[in-house]
């Protein structure tokens, strides 16, 4: 299976905690998203997906057996309710279609104010992967704002 990764699995290093055999493969973007954070709980939350038409959100895909992708819905709380896959098409820089599933918290409770470590591989991944400079931008500005509210 092919999961798309636009939040703390940027990080390869987080990614290998959780899928410890999964290949990273393209980087690319999927288009109508803007990542926001949002509880899915009253005290927990995390990345989120909202449309935001004509905006996109970069990413990597990473390739996942069966087993390793129903392990990544446990620990993300798909069973609870708390994400929900959806499916996407990531376009990568070479113009190629890749049909993923990512994460979508699917009733959000409001704004989330993540923690200085869940946000830390979120940054880290983004660089390491050389997204583009000013989607790297947007995305500290994301976090900022979210570390402030």
């Amino acid at each position: 299976m092919r999961y798309f990764a636009y939040c703390t699995l940027l990080d390869r290093h987080e990614m290998a905690r959780f899928c410890p055999n999964a290949t990273p493969g393209d980087t690319g973007h999927i288009s109508g998203w803007r990542v926001e954070f949002a509880a899915y709980d009253t005290d927990r939350g995390g990345c989120h997906l909202v449309s935001d038409p004509g905006h996109d959100i970069h990413g990597i895909v990473y390739d996942l057996s069966d087993e390793e992708m129903m392990g990544l819905d446990t620990i993300s709380g798909v069973p609870q309710g708390f994400y929900r896959r959806i499916d996407v098409e990531v376009t990568t820089g070479d113009g190629r279609v890749i049909p993923a599933i990512t994460y979508v918290i699917p009733n959000p409770l409001g704004p989330f104010s993540p923690s200085e470590a869940y946000v830390r591989p979120i940054l880290a991944g983004a660089h390491a992967i050389n997204l583009p400079a000013a989607y790297i931008a947007e995305l500290e500005a994301t976090v900022a704002a979210a570390l402030e509210s």
